[in-house]
């Protein structure tokens, strides 16, 4: 290529075409060579990295610690479905505002959690209220007005036996009594019956015809109530004539 004897210009060119291939074999060397391994540790600053130069398939597992993550980062979108589970929330972290409309069903509540203080005022309305569910325990002293009392409610086997009103049965014994004698007629109340008050009279009333006496029968031990009414009736000799007489016991069931 350069034949008979080298000139100052054919060497100097020799000179650069010798330095070209020199630069260009050492950057296909470089290029080989310069790998990780070779990289000194912390040699590639951030001023280092092309904008976007760090990809995902660049980032190794769990690397991208709470501490590499900017305030906020983490948005609604970047959160996978159903990714946020029990033990991802912190206590008292599911306020009242971030729960949806319908969103705490009967499932999600946990059994005897819901106390008083979480009823609103007003909230327990009668279409909650369970069959018996009202037991004596929960009624108020003096909660149960007349106007709460139902027509025909409260019947005889719902009175306190000393409460009760006594229902009265009058108990009767006609006799008759002949001119010129005195007889005695009786009233007496069933048993279970107490004796209330009596009375007596002659069926057809006259001068003639007289009433002795009208009271209850002692029974003739202490502190025993009565239970028969009697009446002593005379009728006046000369009417010739027998009259009816009748005797009443006023009586009150006790039970």
């Amino acid at each position: 290529m350069f034949g008979g004897r080298p000139t100052a210009g054919r060497a100097a060119l020799a000179v650069s075409m010798i330095a070209l291939f020199a630069a260009l074999d050492g950057f296909a060397w470089a290029a080989q060579v310069i790998d990780g391994a070779s990289l000194k540790n912390e040699t590639v600053t951030s001023a280092k990295l092309a904008d976007n130069a760090v990809v995902s398939r660049t980032i190794a597992g769990g690397a991208v610690t709470t501490a590499k993550l900017a305030g906020g980062a983490v948005s609604s979108a970047k959160i996978a479905g159903n990714a946020v589970t029990s033990g991802k929330l912190a206590g008292g972290a599911v306020t009242a505002g971030k729960l949806a409309n319908d969103a705490v069903t009967t499932q999600k509540i946990k059994e005897a959690n819901v106390t008083a203080a979480q009823l609103a005022k007003g909230a327990v309305t009668s279409p909650k209220l369970a069959a018996n569910a009202v037991a004596a325990a929960a009624i108020a002293s003096n909660a149960v007005i007349t106007a709460k009392i139902a027509a025909g409610a409260v019947t005889r086997g719902k009175l306190a036996t000393d409460a009760r009103v006594p229902q009265l049965i009058m108990r009767t014994n006609a006799i008759t009594v002949e001119d010129g004698q005195i007889a005695t007629g009786v009233a007496a109340c069933a048993s279970g019956e107490r004796l209330m008050g009596g009375a007596a009279s002659w069926q057809t009333p006259a001068a003639d015809l007289l009433l002795s006496s009208s009271a209850p029968v002692p029974t003739g031990v202490s502190g025993q109530l009565p239970t028969q009414w009697s009446a002593t009736f005379v009728n006046v000799a000369g009417s010739n004539l027998a009259s009816q007489a009748r005797t009443w016991a006023i009586c009150a069931q006790t039970s």
